[in-house]
């Protein structure tokens, strides 16, 4: 999971100060990352050969070799989607600390690409995850801002990605 801290502005973490404002331009911060079902990073790479394979020399295993066994092993995966859904609830909570009822906004939605918009109520990120996601590969990009969470969400249907808005009620 790759994740950034910059103001809205586009200012770098480093800016960022404790009460959660930018040093430049006094806008609040907002947190990106990002997940997928079927792309590894680095850092999930290296994680892998470096703790789920410690007990193992992997020194002659490339990148390549260890993402074709990383897809093989189903609980590396969950392990890391476990992880994504735990990130998600953080911070639906840190979006709406009150509630778990949402108001939901989507634009580009599937393959006919609609808009539309309803009342959600969401437990936790595995719920999230549950009800946007398709059952098939996906890729989604999560931005938080302090009261609104913006999710770009890609898959067969919307190679060219969906966003969904979530706002508390």
């Amino acid at each position: 999971m790759v994740e950034t801290r910059h103001c809205v502005n586009g200012n770098e973490y480093k800016y960022i100060e404790e009460d959660g404002k930018c040093r430049n331009c006094a806008d609040p911060t907002v947190l990106s990352y990002e997940y997928s079902t079927n792309q590894f990073t680095q850092e999930q790479i290296d994680k892998y050969r470096n703790v789920w394979l410690a007990h193992e020399d992997t020194s002659d295993t490339s990148d390549a070799e260890l993402v074709e066994e990383m897809h093989q092993d189903f609980n590396f995966i969950q392990s890391e989607c476990e992880s994504f859904c735990e990130k998600l609830s953080r911070d639906l909570n840190q979006v709406n600390p009150d509630s778990d009822k949402y108001h939901a906004e989507g634009q580009n939605v599937g393959w006919r690409n609609v808009s539309g918009q309803t009342e959600v109520t969401l437990e936790d990120g595995n719920d999230l995850v549950d009800k946007l996601t398709p059952d098939s590969d996906w890729s989604m990009e999560v931005t938080v801002y302090n009261e609104m969470m913006s999710i770009k969400l890609f898959h067969h249907d919307s190679p060219l990605g969906e966003t969904h808005e979530l706002y508390p009620t």
